[in-house]
């Protein structure tokens, strides 16, 4: 079933203008490796539980594994994802039923058969869909620059507003007077209120470089 419904009609345009929106957006290469946006603890890889030292609570990154690599090996998947370039995901509907709202209509909506397990997700590649499955499952995602466009259009499309978040942060840290004012019409055209204030304050502070 198309995974497009109303419940997401009023949420930012579709990747069809995606080159139109991201082409004045220029930033040097970046590379960021990103917790939750609500996090505070520091995500290790060597599968260990960590603590920032301003508390002590924990984050467990070996639980989180396991779970994704059940997903990998397709095991214990209820549902697949089919995107509209040949990309095919199995996955657990509770888990992106978590992050997304989009998707937990998705599986959640009478309109869908209750034996129903695959689902057509519109306007998402393969490749940023492999990005938001990696925060869904293990709450951090690489976001580059070659990306991060793409990556917050889709966010705000599947209401992924963790993904959101940090794709804002991603850019107002990447702000510089050759990108400003590309960055401010991004904002703009996709609803996102704070960056584009941050870009406007920006251009405004170093108006006579830019």
């Amino acid at each position: 079933m198309d995974a497009n419904n109303n419940n997401t009609s009023s949420r930012s345009n579709d990747q069809t203008s995606l080159s139109n929106s991201s082409s004045n957006v220029d930033m040097s290469e970046n590379v960021v490796k990103c917790c939750g946006a609500n996090s505070k603890h520091l995500m290790m890889s060597d599968g260990q539980s960590t603590c920032a030292n301003s508390d002590y609570r924990c984050v467990s990154t070996q639980g989180l594994q396991s779970l994704n690599d059940l997903r990998q090996n397709n095991l214990l998947c209820d549902a697949v994802l089919k995107l509209e370039d040949g990309g095919v995901f199995p996955v657990h509907r509770a888990i992106l039923s978590a992050c997304s709202t989009y998707f937990r209509t998705l599986f959640t909506t009478t309109l869908n058969p209750k034996n129903n397990t695959e689902f057509l997700v519109s306007n998402v590649s393969s490749k940023i869909m492999n990005l938001l499955l990696e925060y869904a499952y293990l709450r951090t995602i690489d976001i580059k620059q070659e990306d991060v466009c793409e990556l917050l259009i889709t966010a705000d499309y599947l209401v992924i507003d963790g993904v959101l978040e940090l794709c804002c942060d991603f850019l107002r840290r990447s702000l510089t007077v050759k990108n400003c004012i590309g960055i401010m019409i991004f904002a703009r055209e996709h609803f996102c209120k704070d960056l584009e204030k941050e870009a406007r304050r920006y251009l405004l502070r170093y108006f006579v470089q830019v």
